[in-house]
This record gives C-alpha cells, sequence and structure tokens, in this order.
C-alpha cells in the first residue's frame, strides 16, 4: 500500500523517490549513504538531471526499504 502523502506528492510532479524519502524522513545525506552514492547523485536523479542505472533505483529502493516498483 502507497500512503496517500507519497501518492499526492507524485501526483503533484515530485520524483517517487524524494516523495518517498521525504515521507520516511531521511535526509538526502543519509539515503545516499545508505545506497552507496553520492548526495549529489541523488539530488541530480531527484531533480530529473540524471537518469539513475537499474542497480542503483534497486540500491536506493532497499535504502528506502520498500520495492522498486515502487519508484518506477
Amino acid at each position: 500500500v502507497i500512503p496517500s502523502e507519497v501518492t499526492f506528492a507524485i501526483l503533484r510532479g515530485v520524483n517517487p523517490i524524494r516523495a518517498w524519502r521525504e515521507y520516511k524522513q531521511i535526509k538526502v545525506r543519509e539515503l545516499a549513504k545508505r545506497a552507496g552514492i553520492t548526495s549529489s547523485y541523488l539530488s541530480q536523479i531527484e531533480t530529473g538531471k540524471r537518469n539513475p542505472t537499474i542497480d542503483t533505483l534497486k540500491a536506493i529502493a532497499e535504502a528506502l526499504d520498500i520495492e522498486i516498483e515502487m519508484l518506477i
């Protein structure tokens, strides 16, 4: 089940990774560290400046403790 806060954020155009990160109250630096990527790269993904690889998406999903399908 996707929380309504996440759903509404995504419908407003917020990147799904950012919507989940903010819902779970995780800072960019912390999520990046958990996913094994830089905070700069994560910020670029969240703003749409870069597209993550499948492996990166898997790492982010695992760090957020959600299924990868929630980010696609």
